[in-house]
Order: structure tokens, then sequence, then C-alpha cells
């Protein structure tokens, strides 16, 4: 029997497939997925869906919706009665029966086995039963075959929701998936999605970092068409996906490229002060050394004070022209 848990290390590895943070796959697989990877047999949850199979066979399969609409008469059917319809599709089409069900913990419809990787509904159901692994791995091939990755990377959670649900639950489902990723991320909300018609505070400290990264862009504190290049030329630049939206994946490489441009400017300017700061001492003590003035100095004292004075001048000497030498390297 398969472990109805993931492994340890396929959060990671899917959330560095799509480009994300863990807490983000975590969070949108806890609310889109049904709970459980398999049932208390060990086989992958299933719900069998007849508006979906071949209509032909209805009257075989006792699916009789009348002038019920054929998905409602579906969707008030009792678990054992689908039990019983499946059972009797599979007997005629195990491959239909296959297609017109959702499966496993992410309840992939077996229609959409080919966004999710598969090349028919029963070679997604064969995989689903070697491990809960297989499963998430078919979830995140089927959000980004269906380009719902970009909203995950973004934490666009309206987006995603509306493209993985439908629009007439998508606030309610973006909600739910935000309270999920607090959870998952140790109570951190998610990051702010910036597009066009945007504006406001976030959007000027954006604009702010890219022009300290040197891009030339308004400070204006307005997502407009002139950002909307500037990001998608920031994100072209650093291997992002470039659609123009700066989410959590964008943005978060803003601010550490910010961060470092701005660390790495710090050091040239104490570089350049430090350069300064020798440059004043060789000039200066150069000028002590050979004005003549240490030998002005040594002819108007005793000998023994003569000595200590030219001991100052060598090693006052040495230590210039070490700082000579570190200018140089520098």
């Amino acid at each position: 029997m398969p472990t109805n848990y993931p492994s340890t290390g396929i959060w990671l590895e899917m959330a560095e497939l799509i480009g994300c943070d863990v807490p983000t796959i975590k969070a949108v697989f806890e609310v889109e997925a049904a709970g459980k990877f398999y049932d208390s047999k060990g086989r992958p949850i299933r719900r069998f869906e007849p508006h979906h199979y071949p209509r032909e066979h209805w009257g075989e399969l006792g699916f009789n919706p009348g002038n019920t609409a054929p998905w409602r008469a579906s969707f008030k059917l009792r678990t054992s009665t689908r039990r019983q319809m499946f059972d009797i599709a599979q007997r005629i089409d195990a491959e239909k029966a296959a297609w017109a069900s959702s499966w496993g913990a992410p309840q992939i419809m077996g229609f959409n086995c080919a966004l999710a990787g598969y090349d028919t509904a029963l070679d997604m159901v064969d995989a689903f039963e070697q491990s809960a692994d297989e499963q998430i791995r078919a979830f995140v091939n089927f959000c980004i075959s269906a380009d719902l990755d970009t909203h995950l990377r973004s934490q666009d959670w309206y987006s995603f929701a509306r493209g993985y649900n439908g629009s007439g639950q998508a606030r309610r489902y973006a909600g739910l998936i935000e309270t999920a990723y607090r959870r998952q991320s140790g109570g951190a909300a998610s990051s702010p999605v910036l597009r066009v018609g945007s504006r406001g505070q976030a959007v000027h400290e954006m604009q702010i970092q890219l022009q300290g990264l040197g891009y030339e862009i308004d400070a204006d504190g307005v997502f407009g068409a002139g950002t909307k290049r500037i990001v998608e030329e920031f994100q072209r630049a650093e291997g992002l996906t470039v659609d123009g939206i700066a989410g959590a994946t964008t943005l978060g490489r803003i601010e550490r490229e910010s961060g470092e441009h701005m660390q790495i400017d710090r050091s040239e300017r104490a570089e350049t002060s430090g350069n300064q700061t020798i440059d004043t001492v060789v000039k200066h003590g150069s000028a002590v050394l050979g004005s003549g003035g240490a030998v002005g100095l040594i002819s108007n004292v005793s000998e023994t004070n003569q000595t200590i004075i030219i001991g100052g001048v060598v090693v006052g000497a040495i230590i210039l022209a070490a700082l000579w030498l570190l200018k140089k390297k520098g």
C-alpha cells in the first residue's frame, strides 16, 4: 500500500520547478486538493462524474438527468451511486471511465491527463497509485501546462483561483489560499502583485529600486506601459518569465539586486575614500621628507636627537613607500 504522505523533498523540488517558494506550493495544494491521497484500501481518491461519460451509455449506467442539467444531476448523486456507476462504466470502457473521473488529492479529471503529463487517463491513474509524490507532480504539471505557474510565482491568488476553479468563486478561493499561505509561511503575508493599473507606494519603491539599477524609469508611483516595459526588460535580463507583472519572484529579485548594487556602491566609495587618504599622506609625507625640512631640523639638535630623528625619517619613508605600493596594487 502506498504511503498517504508526500516525501520531504517533493515540495522543494516542485517549488524549484515553478520558480516560487515552498509555502506557495503547499498553500495552493492545501486549498485545491481533497486532503487525502488514498482511500482506506490504498486506492487513489476517485470521484466519478457520469455527465462526462459518453452520453450513449447513460442509460446503462442508470444516469437519467431528465430535465435537470446533466452536471447538476451528477452533482446530487450519492457516493455509493457513483461507485456503482463507475464499476459499470469501467466494464464498458475503462479508459472512458477513468477519463470521466477526478483522481487523487489534486482531483485532476482524467480528461486532463495530457495537461498533467500523461498519455492516457489510465496512465495517470497508474502513476497516482504509486505514490503521493506522483500526485503532487501531476498537479504542478497541470498548473504549468495551463499557464497558471506565472500566477504562483507572482502569488496572484485571484488569477490562479480563477484559472483553476473558474470565475464563480475565485475571490473566495483566493482568500483561502492567502490564509493557507500565511499558515505555511509562519505568518508572513504574500507579496503584493504589481501590474498595469497599480499605483501607490509599492509601485514607487519598485521604480526607485529599478532606477538604482540603471533602468530609465519614472518614479511616479503609477504602473503604466512604460513601467511594464522596464519590468519586462528586467525579467528578461534576469532570466525570469517575461510577463510584465511584478509579483513575489520579480519583486524579490529586484530587491536582492538593488541590495547587492548598494553594497557594491558603498564598497567602491569606501575604496575611493581610502585611496584619497593615502594620496594625501603620500603627498604631504613626501613634501616633508623631500623639502629639506628634516635636514634643517637635524642641524639644530644634538647628536643623540639627530639619531632619533634620522630613525624616524627612515621609518616614515618606509611607511610612505608601503602606502604607495598599496595604492598601486589597488
